[in-house]
């Protein structure tokens, strides 16, 4: 299953959250695809996950750094286009 989630830093604690994930190891279940930061503290994660668990597993050592955390269930953009045309008007 591939997730995606946008996080919101605590900027206060941003430097803290650097250390965790540099001494971090992989999460099992987790195939992290893409970690991508801006300057205002704001992230998106593309992960793929074998379950829910995992997410939650990914995500809940992390949370006392975030502000906000959204992750959704993603497709690639095929499949959300095959599902569009399938929407009525």
């Amino acid at each position: 299953m591939l997730f995606v989630a946008i996080v919101e830093c605590i900027l206060e604690r941003i430097k803290e959250l650097a250390e965790f994930a540099a001494k971090r190891g992989p999460i099992r279940g987790i195939n992290l695809v893409g970690n991508y930061g801006t300057p205002v503290g704001k992230g998106v994660t593309i992960l793929e996950a074998d379950s829910e668990e995992s997410v939650f597993a990914y995500f809940s050592p992390m949370l006392p750094f975030f502000r906000r955390v959204e992750v959704y269930p993603a497709l690639s953009m095929e499949k959300v286009m095959e599902f569009a045309a399938l929407m009525k008007s």
